[in-house]
């Protein structure tokens, strides 16, 4: 009993380390094979090898793809990145359709949709797909 008294705590703070650790690459450049102009709702590739988090993010309107995290709240996403200077991040449904659909991801305040009120809508009565932080 002891032994778990002593474990569970350095086992709740590597928990806690795994689950924030990718926040250093969310909006950093990746790759995705779609040409910007084609999207129509955000887009994700969620096998780029250039995330941490292996999820690449392609927003309507941005010009260049960049790397994001599953997140359930605006405390699990960065203050700022270098393509996000000044705006920060939060957390929010990247989409209602695709490959996430209803999932929340960090995005750039200045890149959310402004048509977030009808996203959460058509995911109210939706399950997430997500993968686990």
């Amino acid at each position: 009993m002891k032994k778990l008294l002593i474990v569970l705590p350095l086992l709740v703070g590597l928990v806690a380390a795994v689950a924030t650790c990718g926040q250093d690459d969310v909006g950093i450049e990746c790759k995705m094979s779609i040409d910007p102009s084609d999207v129509t709702t955000a887009t994700f590739n969620t096998m780029a090898l250039d995330c941490r988090s292996r999820i690449c993010m392609l927003n309507i309107g941005e010009a260049k793809p960049h790397c994001t995290q599953v997140c359930d709240s605006d405390s699990d996403c960065p203050d700022s990145s270098l393509s996000c200077p000044q705006a920060g991040y939060s957390c929010a449904i990247g989409s209602s359709v695709g490959e996430l659909p209803c999932c929340k991801v960090c995005i750039c305040n200045d890149r959310i949709s402004g048509d977030q009120t009808s996203v959460q809508a058509a995911c109210a009565a939706t399950e997430a797909f997500c993968p686990t932080l």
